[in-house]
């Protein structure tokens, strides 16, 4: 058996027919073919991905990137490939991604990374999986990674964070408000007592003492402001639906002006500018009034101010259709840290201020479905904008 097997090998072997060869490579061709297309199929595939696909060598240096990753890094493929990411991305950015590659090496295993990464079209965020691919001898062959763009994910995270807090916020204000009525109105009936009291006492003591004249006096201006405050209080605390009719902007403007001089009691200068082009205005012209006396007076009392109140008032251009209202000084402004409380109940930083004044213009503001804001001056002082709607229509 050996023997015949040694002389067999011996043999020359017959040599396939053309034909035979023929058959053999247009299968080896058929069989190139359907991998060619399998491959771009699967190239297709990762183009069409909605997530970024990638592929590194051992030197960190790119193989394969898919559409996506075009798009956002602002690079075309041919540009990108053969290159590593000191060659594509700044020095920060191209840094973190050499880490996390190293830290994928290290670890040997799959790693997800969250990213927030300055791209061309602005910041982006990303859950990131890198891992390793490897030889058939188990050496390390490259790196891959597929990332999710969660950018608009985070943002609808921000968005609903921050509405949760808005909401407690408002749910905590409600609760505050509806205290506030109560103690008001129970303010209000002993400060009816006192005042009846005080009218008697200076009725049958006219020739009191000057020291005893001036105490009563002290305690009328103290009632007197207390009163103030508990009006105001209500006034924050009831219900609120407008009474829409047209206001005559430019009589409402001078008369806050001259009510908030008077209750401030001071002779200082504000300046109004009336705008030419005014749209007819339809609001509640007491709720009006009452928002630009607050703004006024709230100028007028700016500490440190030494310049004029500026009022001025104009319409901002399509499609808000927006009457504004801007109530400027040049006093120390609003410090940094509390400006997101300036607009909140009993939130003041004047030793005599209630605290009511900015509420009760929000309040206005959003019964009109408008807006009040605080811009911040370059130089000094502060500039406060409530917008209006000409018509609530």
């Amino acid at each position: 058996m050996a023997t015949r097997e040694l002389l067999s090998d011996a043999l020359p072997q017959a040599t396939p027919s053309p034909e035979a060869r023929i058959r053999e490579l247009e299968a080896e061709l058929a069989a190139l073919r359907r991998d060619r297309e399998r491959w771009r199929l699967i190239e297709e595939l990762i183009d069409a991905s909605p997530v970024t696909v990638y592929l590194k060598d051992a030197a960190y240096q790119y193989l394969a990137v898919n559409r996506d990753y075009e798009r956002l890094s602002g690079h075309d493929r041919a540009s990108i490939l053969g290159r590593n990411d000191f060659d594509i991305f700044p020095d920060p950015v191209a840094r973190l991604f050499r880490e996390q590659d190293e830290e994928v090496v290290r670890r040997g295993e799959p790693v997800d990374f969250k990213e927030t990464i300055p791209l061309p079209d602005g910041i982006h965020s990303f859950i990131t999986q890198k891992f390793l691919l490897h030889t058939p001898e188990g050496k390390i062959a490259g790196i891959a990674g597929v990332c999710t763009d969660i950018t608009e994910l985070e943002r609808a995270r921000i968005d609903l964070e921050r509405a949760q807090s808005e909401l407690v916020k408002q749910e905590r204000l409600a609760a505050l408000a509806e205290l506030s009525g109560v103690i008001a109105h129970e303010v209000r009936n002993p400060l009816g007592v006192i005042f009846n009291a005080l009218a008697t006492l200076k009725r049958i003591l006219p020739t009191l003492p000057g020291d005893s004249r001036e105490l009563l006096e002290i305690i009328d201006e103290e009632a007197a402001r207390l009163n103030r405050l508990v009006s105001a209080v209500l006034e924050l605390v009831r219900p609120v639906e407008p009474e829409m009719g047209p206001v005559a902007i430019d009589a409402i403007a001078s008369q806050a002006i001259a009510a908030a001089r008077s209750l401030a009691d001071t002779k200082a200068e504000v300046r109004l500018e009336i705008a030419p082009d005014l749209p007819a205005i339809h609001a509640d012209e007491r709720m009006l009034l009452q928002a630009l006396i607050s703004l006024v007076t709230n100028a007028i009392q700016a500490p440190n101010r030494r310049g004029p109140i500026k009022v001025r008032i104009s319409v901002e251009p399509r499609p808000s259709d927006m009457v504004r209202f801007e109530v400027e000084d040049d006093g120390s402004g609003v410090p940094t840290e509390v400006v997101d409380r300036i607009f909140s109940p009993f939130f003041t930083t004047r030793a005599a201020g209630t605290g009511l004044g900015l509420p009760i213009v929000k309040r206005v503001a959003d019964a009109h479905r408008g807006t009040i804001e605080l811009l911040r001056n370059t130089q000094r002082g502060a500039t406060f904008v409530l917008r209006i709607p000409a018509s609530l229509d």
